[in-house]
């Protein structure tokens, strides 16, 4: 391995293989949790999503830091979609019950049986069921909320 294409997490050398790659793929190289930690690049940006794409250069310098489980708002807004209606928010990660609440009436979910909805993530498949799942949103996420429970007969 050359300096050429290495990059470097914690002060440990890896070769660069290909770039961009996923938050959770480079820390699992320094046998780091996306659960429990950040990737930090060497200008203090923190790369907490674990499904984020960070593109990497040789001679890159990242390390890592403990998350902080203090909920704090994000500095701008996160736009996103529930069947096709737009939301935003400045909170992250949220509720699936805070995101179908606020969704409402404008994506077709009936606020009084929420307990009756799931919600799926259109990009990579995650699912999320319970009312208290915590659902980490990515700028431009697109959801769909689906009803499993009986339907109203005409």
């Amino acid at each position: 391995m050359t300096a050429k294409d290495e990059f470097f997490i914690d002060g440990k050398p890896f070769k660069l293989e290909h770039s961009p790659q996923k938050v959770s793929a480079l820390l699992h190289l320094v046998r780091k949790s996306a659960r429990d930690f950040l990737l930090v690049s060497e200008d203090g940006i923190e790369h907490g999503d674990p499904d984020e794409l960070v593109d990497i250069v040789p001679g890159d310098k990242f390390s890592t830091k403990k998350r902080d489980d203090s909920q704090k708002p994000v500095e701008r807004p996160i736009r996103y979609t529930v069947n096709g209606e737009e939301n935003t928010t400045l909170e992250n990660p949220l509720s699936l019950e805070s995101i179908l609440r606020n969704a409402g009436a404008g994506a077709a979910i009936d606020t009084a049986e929420l307990g009756s909805y799931y919600l799926e993530n259109t990009a990579d498949g995650r699912r999320y069921e319970n009312l208290d799942d915590l659902v980490t949103i990515s700028d431009g996420d697109n959801f769909l909320a689906i009803h499993v429970g009986s339907t109203p007969v005409a």
